[in-house]
């Protein structure tokens, strides 16, 4: 007998980790030490997602200009393969997406994804620049693909996503001359950017990189800088749903309580976010923290966008809801007192559930949550929210009231709530 058999056997305990259809989790329970989230001198400001999603590393890029990877320039000329392994919010950006660009005058070359949808690659010769385009790839937003063009001197180029070819070969008697400038990845990019790779020259692959690395080594020679600039969520390294806040003005304070790890979310600036994810409802979200004051309109939480994914302060102290077109379901946990709150997103067939209560129904409106962000609306501008958190497991289907009450009992049990 395996030993997976006779743990099934034996009665393994419940986890809600194990469960499929887990979108993320995150959580403060452990040590820093185990990387599952990190604390500074400011506070908390990185919580991995632990639901198997956020495995792998990857280039988060923000679509702001001045967040990109870059590596001193090499010679590159001739016929090349630009390989690039990227996951987008969307494939029909409303700005110019850099894969790779080493192009300075009329030398280099540039591949890049346009608003269209289309790939195109620009190739220098020394005195002009040809640009050459694909069809529009057609990939959903969130889907993890591959993009390459192979670029021959003097013929052209073929473009291809995942290993198919894309459209007819473009010709183009052109023969690439150098451009003695940097290469750069990720200018205007919205999404993560997990490896790219240009001929024998360069190799970025940011799935080799630790988690919140400033640089990345080449796998072919030399070393990618990430560039940032001082915003809440620049270019960094790590999972495609984990949680970061890159300014200190606005990471809640982490500390011990009973035992129990807890991050405080102060109401004037702090809160934790994902890159956008794909979460569309039905979603149930479990939260585990308390209200530390009360002010209508506040947020706890909410999706990528504005008022997607809402629990919000509202109505009268210390009345909480949900919201994602319409506000639905309240819960009354007290001032300081900690709790589960259960949310399941379901258009009309919607819920929320104080720890094991009795739940409220009706409609929450027909928002996609589209990722996480804890602490104020998805944009992170105001109505922050005054409370602490623990746990946060967010779940893509509508779990059942059995189910939930089970997870929400686990969740007790784990914080000690009675």
């Amino acid at each position: 007998m395996t030993p997976s058999a006779r743990h099934v056997l034996l009665g393994a305990p419940f986890d809600p980790y194990r469960l499929t259809n887990n979108a993320a989790a995150y959580s403060l329970s452990g040590e820093a030490s185990d990387s599952t989230y990190l604390t500074g001198a400011s506070g908390l400001y990185y919580v991995a997602d632990r639901s198997g999603n956020s495995a792998v590393n990857g280039l988060v890029l923000p679509g702001v200009a001045g967040n990109t990877a870059t590596t001193a320039s090499k010679g590159l000329t001739g016929n090349q393969t630009i390989t690039a392994d990227v996951q987008l919010t969307t494939y029909t950006p409303g700005t110019l997406h850099e894969l790779f660009t080493k192009q300075s005058g009329n030398d280099g070359l540039y591949f890049r994804l346009q608003v269209d949808g289309t790939l195109r690659l620009t190739v220098g010769d020394g005195t002009s620049l040809t640009n050459m385009f694909s069809p529009v790839t057609g990939l959903a937003a969130f889907t993890r693909a591959t993009l390459s063009v192979v670029w021959t001197d003097g013929v052209g180029a073929t473009f291809f996503v995942n290993g198919a070819q894309l459209g007819t070969p473009q010709a183009a008697a052109k023969t690439l001359t150098n451009a003695a400038t940097t290469a750069t990845i990720g200018t205007n990019l919205s999404g993560i950017v997990y490896r790219v790779q240009v001929g024998s020259s360069y190799d970025f692959n940011a799935t080799t990189a630790a988690k919140l690395a400033t640089s990345v080594t080449d796998g072919v020679s030399g070393t990618w800088t990430i560039n940032q600039t001082a915003i809440a969520l620049p270019a960094r390294i790590h999972g495609a749903r984990d949680l970061y806040q890159h300014l200190t003005a606005s990471m809640p304070t982490f500390s011990v309580s009973g035992g129990y790890n807890i991050a405080t979310f102060d109401g004037t600036a702090d809160y934790v976010k994902s890159a956008p994810y794909s979460l569309s409802q039905p979603e149930s979200v479990y939260f585990v923290g308390s209200q530390v004051s009360w002010t209508s309109g506040d947020y706890l939480y909410d999706g990528s966008g504005n008022a997607v994914m809402v629990l919000q302060q509202q109505t009268g102290t210390p009345q909480l809801n949900i919201y994602a077109g319409t506000y639905v379901g309240t819960t009354s946990p007290a001032i300081g007192s900690r709790f589960v709150d259960t949310a399941v997103f379901n258009g009309a067939s919607s819920s929320h559930r104080l720890n094991k209560d009795a739940a409220v129904t009706g409609s929450c409106g027909v928002q996609n949550g589209s990722g996480f962000t804890l602490g104020s609306p998805g944009s992170g501008t105001s109505n922050w929210g005054n409370f602490t958190w623990s746990e946060a497991l967010l779940r893509s289907a509508a779990d059942a009231e059995a189910l939930q009450l089970r997870i929400a009992a686990f969740e007790m049990r784990k914080w000690g709530i009675s």
